[in-house]
């Protein structure tokens, strides 16, 4: 039986071989009179069935269609007997290798003007002396890399994994050619816009050269120049993680011969996108030994340099592993220069460059490590990796109308400058636009490609970073989210920072901008300062920028934004990349001439954005009041001032208006009759002490009943008498913090030590009509506000409510003590509450019923010193007061028994219990404490 098995088995075997060995010899006639010959390129491919064979082309053989070559169970040549591939399609493909076959063309092609692509999806190509072709291809051994998707888009995740993986390969492949003209040649994949997925060759690529022409010509639709376009390249458009072997025996090259290639238009989605290339050094560190061979062919003119790297104001990173050159007689060139100066192995690799050349050669080279046997030394290039949102990737450079990052962006612009100043520079691009420093979304900065590769595969001299714009909303609007700012800025920094061969780290500030002005210039660039400052105090090697000032004229006068307000024009990134320029290479940082006034005037009507901020030239934004505010500063307002950064009807409206982080006391007072700040965000909060005098103020678009949130942030905060709000209570008065989502979510950061505070403050309010008054935190009414943590305020609070401040009547959301922990003190000097409201200790949960973190009131073990004034009612009584005799004693306690022993009893002061939610025994220990207290 076993026997009868095996004879199965062996005869099934030789069957499968023989049918495979019949099917790969197998040969199909295309056109002609050939009996059985097939009519097209297309149905010769099919009749194959995908087992590789032999195409003869006995006429020309037009192909109209891309088309895509089904991968082969065995080779698959091309041939001609007498006729010739024509092309007036745009793209020939292979379908991704799986196997060890090779593709051969060895016929005649003819292309249109445009030109043919063919793109050989890690297959191992041939072309053969007999591949004479009549136009130009423009080929990649890899995949034609495709557009990854919106980040809304259903199935994100899958579908830009699927994308990448397309455009990556971890088996061998080899590429040879004997012939052809080639307007652009790259071993690895092809990018056209920047949204392309970024592929990568992570396995040993072998490339032979024996003959053909290769032109560097633009791509279709690039408008690329050589230097910076589609020149010969071993990894194409995508990323070489591997060996490779470059032999060139003949051939004419009138373009740069580069080991890794230029990836083209970089943005933030292809960052993003790419994250099987981002998932391992595997498939993005250039760590694989290289070795080109030349002992033929012709370098022409347009073969300015053979290099490791092309470089251009993009994505430029290291080889990492050996370089070897040799070059034999038998090569002919015309003066071309090899360049090993991006090969830098990591920090303790023997990695070198060598390269061996006749003496009699026409070549120049530069950087390497072994020449012809001598070892050598030279200097390294001043490596500068630009790190961004949109304004660094260059949104808003237009040339002609046309957005072009290459030449115009502020990286672009300062290459041009390092090298008419004969700086050796070598000038990086990592912007990515919409991408931040905190990690919300998609749009995280150290998340994508970008950030691995310019803190690993850089190795940069200085890092310029200018991200912060872009997290001014997020950060702003709650404590927590500028906690988590602090703590993600200072992380990036020391990411770069650590790197040995960095010398600085610059980061720079928000630049003026519109939308957004006030937390641009109040948090983001506040936050840039301070954390710069300490992390250079201790001995960090960092440095802020403060590129707001430098550049503010500009701003003003019109020569820097965009029509958008927001991103520099061309001629706007030639004054930033100015800015960088001296603040990298002559230490200019600050403005000295930007003055920091104690008085300011904002007068929206007649005020100018070049004013000085006197009385005589008053700013006209109240940002730029806040840019140029003192220690302690008063700021006057004049007339009626509108912010217009929040729009009602979007979720902006929402985010906080904050007042300047960089400022101990600020003091808003209105000039005359009829001053008015009308907010458009419906969240204010008071980063210092402040006062408010002679002004009314509320949220803008309150007509409808909407309400001022106002936030203290236990600083010390005072209403005057002479501080008017509209109706009877558009305005909501917080002495603590606004509270959203913790860390669970990491939608809203607010970790309850965050929102802890242990400063003496004191909340004095003698004007305005008020919905009520919390003394603590606000768990705000966010989808997840069940979430939200419970803080402590430990300090000493005094809160003095004078006799002609209004409340809204019957609304009982007042309380000495927010929604938090409380063991400090609250003395409390009341001459004016909500009609019939008791004057609560503790205010009511939001959402406690549902809150995942239950609320212990045993953590409450502060202490309350309340004075009603002569003029409340009787209706008006202290907190635990039940009888309303004016102390909190055990007579109050008995009142409390009384309840729980009848429940029917419907004694009207039973309900002013300070957590007025449950009159229970737990209610009737609390209160005990209360009097105990």
């Amino acid at each position: 039986m076993k026997h009868f098995l095996i004879t199965i088995t062996v005869f099934m075997l030789a069957l499968v071989l023989s049918i495979s060995t019949f099917a790969s010899d197998t040969t199909v006639y295309v056109g002609g009179d050939s009996q059985g010959a097939v009519a097209t390129f297309e149905e010769a491919v099919a009749s194959l069935g995908g087992f590789g064979g032999t195409i003869v082309l006995c006429d020309d053989v037009t192909v109209s269609a891309d088309f895509v070559i089904p991968e082969q169970d065995g080779d698959l040549t091309v041939t001609a007997n007498g006729g010739s591939l024509v092309f007036t399609a745009g793209k020939l493909a292979i379908a991704k290798n799986t196997n060890e076959n090779t593709f051969v063309f060895d016929a005649p092609i003819k292309t249109g003007d445009a030109g043919l692509f063919i793109f050989a999806n890690f297959n191992s190509v041939h072309f053969t002396e007999n591949f004479i072709v009549d136009g130009s291809v423009h080929f990649y051994g890899g995949a034609d890399a495709e557009t990854a998707p919106s980040h809304t888009t259903t199935g994100y995740v899958e579908e830009k994994k699927a994308m990448n993986e397309a455009a990556i390969t971890t088996l061998p492949y080899t590429i040879t050619v004997d012939n052809g003209v080639f307007g652009s040649f790259g071993g690895g994949s092809y990018r056209d816009v920047f949204d392309d997925i970024i592929g990568s060759v992570a396995a040993p690529l072998t490339v032979n050269i024996n003959g053909g022409t290769f032109n560097g010509t633009k791509a279709i639709n690039t408008g690329d120049a050589i230097k910076s376009g589609r020149a010969f390249s071993l990894s194409g458009m995508g990323l070489l993680a591997d060996d490779a072997t470059l032999t060139i025996t003949g051939g004419t090259f009138n373009t740069p011969i580069y080991v890794h290639g230029y990836l083209g238009e970089t943005g933030t989605t292809a960052s993003a996108a790419s994250q099987v290339t981002n998932s391992s050094p595997e498939y993005y560190a250039a760590d694989g030994n290289v070795t080109i061979t030349i002992s033929g062919g012709t370098f022409a003119e347009g073969c300015t340099e053979i290099s490791a790297e092309q470089t251009a104001a993009s994505y430029n990173r290291l080889h990492r592993g050996n370089f070897t050159v040799t070059v034999t007689e038998g090569a002919t060139f015309a003066n071309t220069l090899f360049d090993a100066t991006q090969v830098k192995g990591y920090e303790n690799s023997d990695a070198k460059a060598t390269v061996t050349y006749p003496e009699t050669a026409n070549i120049s080279v530069k950087r390497f490590d072994v020449v012809n046997g001598e070892a050598v030394s030279y200097t390294e290039p001043i490596r500068i990796a630009c790190i961004g949102d949109s304004i660094t990737q260059g949104t808003g450079a237009k040339v002609n109308s046309v957005t072009d990052y290459e030449n115009a962006s502020y990286p672009a612009q300062l290459y041009k400058q390092a090298v008419a100043n004969g700086d050796d520079a070598i000038i990086s691009n990592y912007g990515c636009a919409a991408t931040g420093v905190m990690n919300y979304g998609g749009l995280y900065y150290k998340a994508g490609l970008a950030y691995t590769l310019s803190v690993n595969e850089t190795d940069a001299t200085y890092v310029v970073i200018g991200l912060g714009t872009n997290d001014c909303g997020e950060a702003a609007n709650t404590v927590g989210q500028l906690d988590h700012f602090r703590s993600e800025y200072k992380d990036l920094i020391l990411a770069y920072e650590k790197n040995p061969s960095t010398v600085t780290v610059f980061g720079t500030s928000a630049i003026y901008r519109y939308r957004f002005a006030f937390n641009g210039v109040n948090v983001i660039r506040a936050m840039q300062d301070e954390v710069l400052t300490a992390l250079k105090a201790e001995g960090k090697k960092c440095q802020y920028v403060d590129l707001y000032a430098l550049l503010l004229d500009s701003a003003l006068e019109g020569t820097l934004l965009s029509g958008d307000a927001l991103h520099p024009d061309a001629e706007g990134y030639t004054l930033y990349a100015d800015a960088i320029y001296n603040a990298v290479f002559d230490g200019v940082y600050f403005d000295e001439d930007f003055e920091k006034l104690s008085d300011i005037w904002v007068d929206q009507t007649n005020g100018t954005v070049d004013g000085d901020g006197s009385k005589g030239k008053p700013f006209k934004h109240m940002s730029l009041a806040f840019a140029h505010a003192a220690d302690e500063v008063t700021i006057h307002i004049v007339g009626v001032y509108e912010d217009t950064n929040f729009k009602k009807g979007s979720d902006y409206y929402w985010y906080a208006t904050v007042t300047p982080l960089n400022v101990s006391k600020i003091t808003f007072v209105g000039e005359g009759e009829g001053a008015e700040w009308r907010l458009s965000s419906k969240l204010l909060y008071l980063s210092c002490d402040t006062t408010f005098d002679n002004l009314k103020m509320y949220y803008s678009h309150g007509d409808g009943g909407d309400a001022l949130y106002v936030f203290c942030q236990y600083n010390n905060v005072t209403f005057t008498e002479t501080v008017t709000t509209p109706g009877t209570g558009y305005v909501i008065l917080y002495a603590g913090f606004c509270v959203h989502d913790d860390i669970i979510t990491q939608t809203r950061y607010t970790p309850a030590e965050s929102v802890s505070s242990d400063k003496d403050c004191t909340i004095t309010v003698n004007g305005g009509s008020f919905l009520y008054f919390l003394g603590g935190n606000l768990h705000f009414n966010s989808t997840n506000a069940d979430q939200a943590p419970y803080g402590v305020y430990s300090g000493d609070m005094t809160v003095n409510i004078g006799k002609n401040v209004v409340f809204r009547d019957n609304y009982a959301g007042g309380a000495l003590v927010g929604m938090n922990y409380f063991t400090g003190t609250v003395t409390a000097n009341i001459n004016s509450w909500n009609k019939g409201m008791a004057v609560y200790a503790f205010s009511k949960l939001t959402n406690q019923s549902v809150c995942a973190k239950e609320y212990d009131e045993s953590n409450n073990t502060g202490s309350f010193d309340v004075t009603l004034g002569e003029d409340l009612t009787n209706e008006i009584i202290i907190a635990g007061d039940l009888n309303a005799d004016g102390v909190v004693n055990v007579a109050d306690v008995l009142e409390m028994l009384r309840y729980n022993l009848n429940e029917d009893y419907s004694g009207y002061n039973a309900k002013r219990y300070y957590d007025f939610t449950e009159l229970s025994v737990i209610n009737i220990i609390r209160l005990l404490r209360k009097v105990a207290l």
